[in-house]
């Protein structure tokens, strides 16, 4: 994050690729409210923008529940698990 913000801090941005450096419409111009922010805000911002991304969204409980079955059953009578080899073979994925 610390690279992030020096980065940013120097005004060059490595995320614009040459096509986005073409592409007119920018973010800031779709929420012209942003230009107008102090450049401690907009840190701030990139902070938490930064956080959301990196931050996984939780799973869903229906699928814990069948894996946490599946492991307990897995551990009850592991004769019935297959290697990754013949689970391809069975799914036509070799």
């Amino acid at each position: 994050m610390r690279l992030m913000l020096d980065v940013i801090s120097r005004n060059r941005n490595p995320w614009r690729s040459a096509a986005n450096r073409l592409n007119s419409h920018m973010i800031v111009e779709r929420f012209p409210e942003l230009a107008k922010l102090p450049i401690d805000e907009k840190r701030l911002l990139l902070n938490e923008l930064c956080e959301d991304l990196s931050s996984p969204d939780a799973p869903d409980p229906d699928i814990v529940k069948i894996l946490e079955e599946r492991w307990e059953a897995y551990k009850d009578d592991p004769s019935g698990a297959v290697t990754l080899e013949e689970f391809r073979k069975r799914i036509g994925a070799s």
